[in-house]
């Protein structure tokens, strides 16, 4: 009988590791195949997209809470969250926030301006690729965490925040170290 370790079982982590390979990898092939789409601009884009989509992931995934159990939520303890109206407020404010950010991406790279760069379009189809790379890779990332719960719950509480800081300093490595690489380009 062969003996599984924590890291055979739960898949999350060494899905995580290999999308983040892939994505440096993704990021290098893009930049040897097309260098003109890596420059101001793009790290620019990179600058207002990142806040403005974890804006928008941190609504929606607070709205879902809300929608479950208002107690569990931060729009929950807002005074006005009883009201009728309020959950098809925070649906249009999401929808203006994914138009406005989906506008001030266009804006940055340049597409409303009379004279855009050429490069533009090499940068945005860059940027588009990066995004869709990423949203899949959380997705998946996502759904191999959920089948890794009922396993995760059993453990120990110091092993699962011991798992919970190696995922979240393995990404926060890994974003230094983009953070760096676009500041270095911009």
């Amino acid at each position: 009988m062969d003996v599984l370790t924590l890291e055979q079982v739960l898949k999350s982590y060494n899905i995580l590791i290999t999308f983040l390979f892939l994505f440096i990898v993704l990021v290098i092939v893009l930049f040897l195949i097309n260098p003109n789409g890596f420059n101001k601009l793009f790290g620019t884009e990179i600058f207002i997209t990142g806040p403005i989509l974890f804006l928008l992931s941190f609504l929606i995934k607070d709205f879902i809470a809300f929608k479950n159990d208002p107690s569990k939520s931060w729009m929950g303890k807002l005074s006005w969250s009883t009201k009728n109206w309020f959950p098809y407020a925070v649906i249009a404010l999401l929808i203006a926030i994914g138009i406005g950010g989906f506008f001030a991406i266009l804006e940055v790279g340049g597409i409303f301006s009379s004279t855009p760069p050429e490069n533009n379009i090499a940068m945005l189809i860059n940027f588009i690729l990066i995004i869709i790379f990423v949203l899949v890779g959380y997705f998946i990332y996502s759904r191999s965490k959920e089948t890794d719960q009922p396993t995760f719950q059993q453990l120990p509480r110091n092993i699962q925040q011991l798992f919970e800081l190696r995922t979240r300093y393995t990404v926060m490595f890994v974003c230094f170290i983009l953070f760096i690489t676009i500041l270095y380009y911009i």
